[in-house]
């Protein structure tokens, strides 16, 4: 187990060095959210999934309207899970799950077989479908905006996120630099918080 030294004003004023030991697993909460020390957040991804669950059998059952129960399902469950979901380096087949949940629940909400094709909830109204938003592409939006924003305002916030699209990049095995263009490719091992946004603008053909 590593330790990671902190410096700080001792009682005698002096700086001085404290061990902390790192934790190879557990969590912690920040901003009402649970999240786990695992660099895959699969503990974040679970509470997503049952998240959808608990909120999903919910509206399914309520007495509401069955135009109230698809609002109500998107502002509130897509939301509650983007909000912690545009942090997390989860890969798009791990999203695509959370989507395969949500069409279970939006099958019961429209009053639609088990068997009814799942594409068809998420295709527009003017193709046919039933114009669902997916909830891989709410989160994925949020995460081209956060990295548009960060970019922007430059600064720390622009280091950092500049840091993460670089991790991207040397988990594909790609080394970048600022005189360089290199386009990003799938990660070698585990995935990284831009992967998911690179194989979501691949699948709306972004250049």
């Amino acid at each position: 187990m590593g330790e990671l030294i902190i410096h700080g004003k001792g009682d005698d004023g002096w700086w001085t060095g404290k061990p902390v030991r790192l934790e190879p697993d557990g969590s912690f909460k920040h901003l009402g959210v649970v999240h786990d020390l695992s660099m895959h957040h699969m503990q974040l991804f679970r509470a997503a999934s049952t998240m959808i669950d608990d909120l999903g059998i919910k509206i399914a059952i309520s007495k509401l309207s069955a135009d109230s129960r698809k609002m109500v399902f998107e502002s509130c469950v897509y939301m509650k899970i983007a909000y912690f979901a545009k942090f997390a380096p989860w890969p798009m087949k791990l999203f695509k799950e959370l989507d395969g949940k949500v069409a279970k629940y939006l099958r019961i909400i429209t009053k639609n077989m088990r068997t009814f094709p799942g594409d068809l909830l998420f295709i527009s109204r003017k193709r046919g479908g039933l114009g669902f938003k997916k909830l891989s592409d709410v989160v994925n939006q949020q995460k081209l905006t956060l990295l548009g924003r960060m970019l922007r305002k430059g600064g720390a916030a622009g280091a950092a996120m500049e840091g993460l699209v670089e991790r991207g990049f040397q988990a594909a095995g790609l080394v970048s630099s600022p005189d360089m263009s290199l386009t990003m490719k799938d990660p070698l091992t585990q995935s990284t918080w831009i992967t998911s946004l690179h194989e979501w603008l691949g699948t709306i053909g972004w250049p």
